[in-house]
């Protein structure tokens, strides 16, 4: 994938991490960065998935295969995204986990989509935010859902809700947005 028609350069140099891109938001986002320039690491667990949609977004991307509740699994992509393209100037946070069955939700799918939503997106931005110099980026995607709640739901709005009160929080030390 190359810069589209009439798509800007601005993010040419940048290089940026994206969780949950082998489908979807994320998915859409990878190649939405590309298209401005810049070079992408593509987190997430489909193998297949991933590997196919480095292919189709090309070389300025690459699929690192992790599973976003596993730290060592985080450091490896960190890595393996500094070792490819020389730096990390952006994170987004989009790797969700929907296992929300309400009131009726059990112990085991609360801890699974908090580790998910919230508690690894925290530990991405600890472990990433040293390899990132003043001006980066971090987004952590939020949700309606957490502001607003849906009926038939508990877990997936409650793990959203933290993702809206972590926002504008800086990086001790470091001009990272």
């Amino acid at each position: 994938m190359t810069l589209a028609s009439g798509a800007s350069a601005r993010l040419e140099g940048k290089v940026a991490m994206v969780t949950g891109a082998t489908q979807g938001l994320g998915l859409d986002i990878a190649r939405r960065l590309v298209s401005e320039g810049a070079k992408v690491a593509l987190i997430g667990r489909g193998r297949d998935a991933g590997t196919a949609a480095a292919r189709e977004i090309g070389p300025s991307s690459q699929f690192v295969e992790t599973d976003v509740c596993d730290d060592e699994a985080l450091d490896r992509a960190i890595g393996e995204t500094v070792t490819r393209f020389g730096r990390l100037d952006i994170v987004i946070n989009n790797a969700c986990s929907y296992d929300d069955a309400g009131l009726a939700s059990t112990r085991a799918q609360w801890l699974r989509t908090l580790n998910v939503n919230l508690v690894s997106a925290a530990l991405l931005v600890q472990k990433a935010a040293s390899h990132m110099t003043a001006g980066s980026v971090i987004v952590n995607l939020g949700s309606t859902g957490g502001k607003f709640g849906a009926a038939g739901r508990a877990v997936y709005p409650a793990s959203k809700y933290s993702g809206f009160c972590s926002r504008h929080c800086p990086i001790s030390g470091k001009s990272i947005q």
